[in-house]
């Protein structure tokens, strides 16, 4: 459970890596200096929660939401509006993120380094587009 990582107020790095159930998004308020998340293959996890995450730990510098298959756009967006520190990204194998998350993560994350869309049917050649 996450509630458990209340108490380590001083966490830095956090895998959670094919949990399952993962889920009370909001233990992590708890932790202002997480860095480093990965959830690679939580398939319960949505963007409704990786909102919630983005919203408690605004000092996130490497997510890794790889075969995290219910997350959509509404997480690209909000870690677009929430994670401005942001450096590496993956929403590998994930078949809900579109071209407006994509854009959404590129307008609000000016740090990041590495984006992962390795397997993201709906994201297009937006890199072709001008303008």
């Amino acid at each position: 459970s996450l509630r458990s990582v209340a108490s380590l107020p001083r966490l830095r790095d956090l895998g959670c890596y094919a949990d399952a159930g993962l889920s009370e998004y909001g233990a992590l308020a708890a932790c202002p200096l997480l860095e480093r998340l990965d959830c690679t293959g939580s398939r319960a996890l949505s963007g409704a929660g990786v909102a919630q995450i983005a919203a408690a730990c605004a000092n996130l510098e490497v997510l890794n939401l790889s075969w995290c298959v219910a997350v959509d756009d509404a997480a690209a967006l909000a870690l677009g509006r929430c994670c401005p520190a942001l450096r590496v990204l993956s929403f590998h194998g994930n078949q809900r993120i579109t071209d407006a998350g994509v854009d959404a993560v590129a307008a609000g994350c000016p740090r990041l380094e590495a984006l992962d869309l390795n397997g993201c049917a709906r994201v297009t050649d937006y890199l072709r587009r001008t303008g």
